[in-house]
């Protein structure tokens, strides 16, 4: 296919430039060929035009609502690019403030109001046009995401109820599981040399005296009795 260049006359039909991707339709014979300074084309032959048109019509109402949203996205981010922004802290017109650096919305009721939030955040006042805008999307998605939230506001409230339960059953039960009782304890700790001393040299307690007269006494009651009981088989 032969190459044309932009600014020069030219057949009808239809030319394309694939580096570029433009697209130019020549409805006249020897009409200028608009276009990108510099760039060529190429004239797409009538038969390749017929076939691809039923394709290219179906991808661009497919896309359309990409297009469409797309073109929105762009349009408002630019108006939000240009908007001034406002730190926390500063006396501000009354409006909807949204935060550019944190995620962070606030609602100032009147003017000169200071704007508060951490220090350092930078704040767009967004368009009141806007707001009438997104109004019926933002409602419509809390009529949607309303289940969710109660359903994890009760989530919520249930976990905490649990911990609750068992925060009180370990402190009513949580000593069982720690042994007060160390034996082993008895045999690491340091030997105090003076308490060791004076308890050689202290005398036994009157109490193990006692035991052992009355095993002395029982001891001789037991041999009584026994030749008592030998002397009488005999």
């Amino acid at each position: 296919m032969r190459n044309y260049e932009q600014g020069k006359a030219v057949p009808a039909g239809v030319y394309f430039s694939v580096r570029h991707l433009d697209l130019r339709v020549v409805t006249d014979e020897d009409a200028v060929l608009t276009g990108k300074e510099g760039v060529s084309y190429r004239r797409s032959p009538l038969f390749v035009v017929a076939l691809l048109a039923p394709v290219l019509g179906g991808l661009f109402v497919m896309a359309l609502p990409f297009v469409i949203f797309t073109s929105f996205a762009h349009v408002l981010l630019a108006k939000v690019a240009r908007l001034r922004t406002y730190l926390a802290g500063e006396q501000v017109p009354w409006g909807v403030y949204l935060a550019v650096n944190r995620p962070a919305v606030r609602h100032v009721s009147a003017s000169d109001e200071v704007l508060t939030g951490k220090p350092g955040t930078r704040f767009v006042r967004i368009p009141t046009w806007l707001l009438v805008l997104a109004s019926p999307a933002v409602g419509a998605l809390y009529v949607l995401f309303f289940p969710l939230i109660v359903a994890g506001v009760m989530a919520s409230f249930a976990v905490h109820l649990v911990g609750v339960v068992v925060r009180r059953a370990l402190e009513r039960h949580g000593h069982l599981a720690h042994a007060r009782w160390e034996p082993s304890a008895s045999y690491l700790r340091p030997v105090d040399h003076k308490e060791a001393a004076g308890a050689e040299a202290a005398p036994e307690p009157a109490a193990g005296e006692a035991i052992d007269e009355e095993l002395r006494a029982l001891e001789a009651e037991v041999a009584a009795r026994r030749e008592r009981e030998r002397r009488g088989t005999a």
